[in-house]
């Protein structure tokens, strides 16, 4: 075990594609913040963004050189940005949180977006054309945290639900095809399960 941060709230830690960057968010002066570290030396530490704003869920795309986030702008409303290293210019693309980059197509993600009245769905962007396609939705249940399988042919998703013996509010994990058909619950826990990731 060998400590790579040596600082306060860290969490959301994701790896770059190659394992060689630790993107992670850490809340630091009220405000919420993107950072990377080397996963090999650790201890040093790039702010990406965080002097003004509130920003979660850094992933990486494939060739390591784009940072996919959200940031907060108010109760349930966050939107989608990108910070390209190479160019060090912040992009802002639509309404979403919890961004899950498609690996062979870098136009394209899946995220998760709040309706109008506070249900979260899963939606595709492309990121170019500006097409985006909702995949998931319920009113019985918020779908968020979109994992997306090394095939590209289905979601790992969570969601709120009740269980079934105690009749107690929870999170389990679905699976769902990417066209949003056969939505499968995989856990019945009637504690919270969180934080699916693919083998």
């Amino acid at each position: 075990s060998l400590q790579r941060t040596f600082r306060t709230n860290v969490q959301g830690v994701t790896w770059s594609p190659d394992g060689k960057t630790l993107c992670f968010s850490e809340w630091r002066n009220n405000r919420q913040g993107i950072f990377l570290t080397n996963s090999d030396q650790g201890a040093v530490v790039l702010q990406v963004s965080g002097a003004s704003d509130n920003d979660f869920g850094g992933v990486m795309s494939k060739d390591g050189n784009t940072i996919y986030f959200h940031r907060g702008e108010g109760f349930e409303s966050y939107s989608i940005w990108s910070f390209d290293r190479k160019k060090n210019l912040f992009s802002n693309y639509s309404r979403g949180m919890s961004v899950c980059p498609v690996p062979d197509d870098p136009n394209t993600v899946y995220c998760a977006r709040f309706t109008n009245v506070g249900i979260s769905e899963i939606w595709r962007l492309n990121l170019q054309t500006g097409v985006e396609e909702v995949i998931l939705s319920s009113p019985e249940h918020s779908f968020t945290s979109p994992q997306l399988s090394p095939d590209g042919k289905w979601l790992l998703v969570v969601a709120n639900n009740r269980s079934e013996k105690e009749k107690a509010e929870n999170v389990d994990i679905f699976a769902v095809r990417t066209d949003g058909s056969q939505l499968t619950q995989l856990t019945y826990h009637p504690g919270h399960d969180l934080s699916p990731i693919w083998s």
